[in-house]
């Protein structure tokens, strides 16, 4: 009987509690560029347990792959905490976004997707409600030290754009700039810049700069730009503009200057550039000119497409890169102290790519020579290319038709290009008309205001000597460049 009873015991109120294991679950999920609206890649996603009372927390942490995709396998039932980094959050100066999840026990699988904030919402947290607007731009990042990677307190960033406005005096340009100084981490935010259009940047940071770059920002959006800065020394030339005396001069001697003569800067360094010069299919270029803008090196590129571009100044700083047949193209490039990690992969698409098949049915040459071209190229006392000498050069800019032209050089500085003759009394920046009107160096260089495309006649003169008289200036060299402008206005008709 009590062994009856001892049975009913049993089976009304076990004995002990069997455990049921809790099942294990996996999250995957991705990590969205926002500003770019690309997947972001090699983020590093954090996964972890709440703090205990006691402080501890458990975490695991994995990265994403070139898709923005991560996984973590084999997680407990419970509450976590989720946040991603990248340098990109670094850059624009806000904390991951920190989100709460729940793994419910016996979910075998959760899907979860993290993003970059929008830009709208950046620029809400950052600029002032006084200077948002309905095309508020926003450019942000940190300035570093090229030597150690460290943020630079107190340093500046400047930033430079031009603005062209034709009145009743003709064409003028201004260069707006801008200064702003980094915070106690190095960080920079600037506000309400003007979209559409290049601007120029650098900065500096006590002794240490670095060098001029290309920066757009999107209407109503977020460009992120780290910079660094290094050491460099200045190497100052003074150009004579018209009949002043050609000087050069350094950092510890510099030699006079007057109203006639602009002074071009470069720097120089000692870091080395290595890399490649290919074509978008992976064919190896020979023959390109590589420089740093504004910098004193230069280098050119072998039957393997490798080149070393040496003397270079640590920091940022844009690498041109041109070669015969293939468009031009330029790049911002971090030129690190250590030297071991400069290395820079360039492709340059071919011109064909670009330029349409062109049939020429019939073609009206200068309206009986009244701007008299023709006359004057019978003299022989210049150079001079008509339409179908320009359409035989593969050229994408207007100075690219002077490339290899005797007694001539482009010197490229930075936004501008400067075309320099070996005129009577030396090299000088040449006088440059364009349809019989004369354009000044101040306003911007020759390919601000022309194309290949529209020009019908070159005539370069070297020697002031041979230049037209109408067209004489001073002691220095002049250009004068003929478009097709002129008769299409002719032909339009009037409303």
């Amino acid at each position: 009987m009590r062994a009856v009873t001892c049975l009913v015991a049993a089976s009304a109120v076990p004995l002990f509690a069997v455990a049921v294991p809790a099942q294990r679950s996996t999250l995957t999920g991705s990590v969205f560029d926002s500003l770019a609206h690309v997947a972001l890649a090699f983020a590093s996603v954090q996964l972890s347990t709440p703090p205990t009372d006691a402080g501890h927390v458990v975490g695991r942490n994995v990265r994403t792959d070139a898709n923005g995709r991560f996984r973590f396998d084999s997680l407990a039932p419970g509450r976590y905490l989720i946040a991603f980094a990248h340098p990109i959050l670094d850059s624009l100066g806000i904390e991951p976004p920190v989100r709460e999840l729940v793994i419910e026990n016996g979910s075998k699988h959760s899907v979860l997707s993290l993003a970059i904030p929008s830009a709208p919402t950046i620029i809400s947290a950052l600029c002032p409600a006084g200077a948002r607007g309905d095309s508020t731009s926003l450019l942000v990042g940190h300035v570093r030290d090229a030597r150690t990677g460290e943020r630079l307190a107190a340093s500046s960033v400047a930033l430079r754009w031009s603005e062209f406005e034709i009145g009743s005096r003709g064409m003028t340009r201004t260069q707006p700039a801008l200064v702003v100084t980094t915070n106690a981490a190095g960080w920079f935010a600037v506000c309400n810049l003007p979209v559409g259009i290049e601007l120029f940047a650098s900065a500096t940071h006590s002794a240490d700069s670095s060098g001029t770059i290309e920066v757009s920002v999107p209407w109503r959006g977020v460009r992120w730009r780290d910079f660094f800065v290094g050491p460099a020394r200045r190497v100052v030339d003074t150009i004579r503009v018209g009949g002043a005396p050609l000087a050069s001069a350094t950092d510890s001697s510099r030699s006079r200057t007057d109203s006639a003569s602009t002074v071009l800067a470069r720097w120089t360094g000692s870091q080395i550039v290595r890399g490649t010069v290919r074509t978008s299919d992976g064919r190896s270029i020979a023959g390109a000119e590589l420089r740093f803008w504004n910098t004193t090196g230069v280098a050119f590129s072998d039957s393997s497409g490798r080149f070393a571009l040496k003397d270079v100044p640590a920091g940022t700083h844009t690498l041109d890169v041109r070669a015969l047949g293939y468009v031009r193209d330029t790049r911002a490039v971090n030129v690190l102290a250590n030297g071991d990690s400069n290395y820079v992969a360039m492709s340059l698409a071919s011109v064909r790519s670009y330029l349409d098949t062109v049939r020429v049915t019939a073609r009206v040459g200068f309206d009986n020579d009244a701007n008299g071209f023709a006359r004057r190229r019978r003299s022989n006392h210049g150079v001079f290319l008509s339409r179908d000498d320009v359409d035989k050069r593969p050229a994408i800019a207007t100075t690219d038709l002077l490339t290899g032209m005797l007694g001539v050089r482009v010197s490229h500085r930075g936004m501008d290009n400067y075309v320099l003759v070996h005129g009577t009394f030396g090299e000088c920046v040449a006088n440059i008309f364009i349809d019989g009107v004369r354009y000044s160096p101040e306003i911007g260089g020759l390919d601000s205001f022309t194309w290949p495309s529209e020009i019908e006649g070159l005539e370069v003169y070297t020697r002031s000597l041979y230049v037209p008289a109408q067209f004489w200036v001073n002691d220095c060299g002049t250009i004068l460049v003929w478009t097709n402008r002129q008769r299409r206005s002719a032909r339009t008709p009037a409303r």
